[in-house]
Parts: C-alpha cells; structure tokens; sequence
C-alpha cells in the first residue's frame, strides 16, 4: 500500500500494488498502473481509504512524503497498524525538523512548504508516536541524521509468536 502515491506505482516489483490518493487525477493515474498488476488505487482520504480494507491485508505500506500532510497522523498510523499483518513493515519518510540545515537555514529551509506542510517531525517525535501506538521504530538513515533533511524510518508491527 502505497498513501499518498501521486500519479505514479511506487510499490516494488514483488508486491501486488495498492495505493491511496486524495487527488483525483493523481489517483486516476496511478491507478491504471496498479491494477495492470492486480492491484487499485482508492481515491479518498487516508483513513477513509484504509477503511476499506481488512485487518491484516497488507505486508507493508508506504508513506513516503504523505505525513507531513495529514492533519491526523497519530489516527493514520494507528488504522495502518491494523491493516498491517504481524511484521508488517511502514517505511516513513519525512522532513527533518531537527536537522542542522534547518537550523541554520531558518525560514529559507527547504522542509517548509506552506500551507501543505501540517505537520513536522523529529527523530525523538516519530519514534514517540510510533511506540506509543505499538510499532518498534528503527531509523534507516543514522550516520545522517543530523544532516539529512529527511528521517527515513521503519515502523514495524511486531509479530506473533
């Protein structure tokens, strides 16, 4: 699953793709290239899309550049966590307010993108949201992430043993 994918089918190869989209033309897009692989594109919101879905279904879900954009980020992970099946993955990827490019660049950092930007993160934050809801928080860019105007992370649903 893919939140947030814009008009293009950034699942890999060996997934079957779904997506959600809060654009219309971007979901029209993107979803003819999802279902040449079997899988849609839901053109909704991020929770009402995730709705639609059983518990469990997904393998791994994608939020590449989206939670910056939701007013409801907390929600958005805690409906993902239940549509993950056991050690199911979420690679997160989102500005870096605590980067020392921000600080230094102030006002003119590249992170702010007014008014589509509501939300930003830190390290300290996202782990803190993500624990809080359940997920084990692993950050895939460490020897970065002071420099990096981006947090890439993994949240992972633990499994059942």
């Amino acid at each position: 699953m893919d939140i947030g994918c814009g008009p293009k089918n950034g699942v890999p190869e060996r997934f079957t793709p779904y997506g959600i989209e809060i654009e219309k033309a971007a979901a029209e897009t993107a979803a003819g290239l999802m279902r040449a692989r079997g899988g849609d594109v839901i053109h909704a919101p991020a929770l009402e899309g995730l709705a639609r879905f059983e518990g469990g279904f997904f393998d791994g879900i994608i939020m590449r550049s989206y939670l910056e954009h939701e007013v409801s980020p907390r929600e958005v992970l805690a409906a993902a966590f239940v549509k993950l099946r056991p050690g199911g993955v979420i690679y997160a990827k989102v500005p870096n307010f605590a980067t020392v490019n921000r600080m230094a660049r102030g006002a003119d950092w590249c992170g702010f993108r007014f008014p589509d930007h509501v939300n930003y993160f830190t390290i300290r934050s996202l782990r803190a949201m993500a624990e809080d809801l359940g997920y084990r928080f692993e950050l895939r860019n460490t020897l970065t992430r002071y420099t990096n105007d981006n947090l890439h992370a993994f949240l992972m649903k633990p499994s059942v043993t």
